[in-house]
């Protein structure tokens, strides 16, 4: 059984246990079984249990795979060996309105309930079409999606991004426009209102 991160304040379970079993199951599971194994799976229930997990996994030399919506097709989200699985799928669900058609939008909302949170605030962005997906897991793909031709990608629009890094320090990331876009990400989602 694997051993359970110290003052970590979400749910583990270790590989054996039955509650296991139920958790470690993702999207694209019956292709890949073999890549769904980890040997705890834990559920974070904010940055500081991120941060401890990613500083037991440094000390301990083992890997962490992050899983947001477990729709990842190849199963990079999910695990095998000595190594953890960080389940992010409930641990960000935070939507603020910051003005200027910008939006804070935590990595744990699907698709779904993110493009209805816009809606409600009038604003628009393009994304994938498969609402079971969760922002975190599309936007770092790039976040393809049907109108990418005519709005750009789902990433395109991300203008900050914090993460915590493989030191367990907390970090903001700025991005650049995209240069492929003649219009700031602001003026693309006010201009783009449905």
């Amino acid at each position: 059984m694997a051993q359970a991160i110290p003052d970590f304040v979400g749910n583990q379970y270790s590989r054996g246990t039955p509650e296991n079993e139920v958790h470690r199951y993702q999207y694209g599971f019956s292709s890949h079984t073999d890549r769904v194994n980890p040997a705890l799976i834990a559920y974070p229930r904010d940055v500081s249990d991120v941060t401890k997990a990613i500083l037991f996994a440094k000390r301990h030399g083992i890997a962490v795979a992050l899983r947001t919506g477990g729709h990842q097709y190849s199963a990079a989200s999910s695990t095998i060996g000595d190594n953890i699985q960080l389940d992010l799928s409930n641990t960000f669900l935070e939507l603020e309105d910051q003005g200027n058609a910008r939006v804070r939008v935590g990595i744990s909302f699907s698709l779904s309930k993110f493009n209805r949170k816009l809606g409600k605030l009038g604003y628009f962005v393009p994304h994938g079409q498969c609402c079971h997906v969760h922002v975190g897991g599309h936007a770092q793909t790039g976040g393809y999606g049907q109108l990418g031709r005519s709005f750009g990608l789902f990433g395109d629009h991300i203008v900050e991004i914090h993460f915590v890094d493989a030191n367990g320090a907390a970090n903001p990331a700025g991005c650049a426009p995209s240069s492929s876009s003649s219009r700031s990400s602001a003026e693309a989602l006010a201009t783009s209102q449905y």
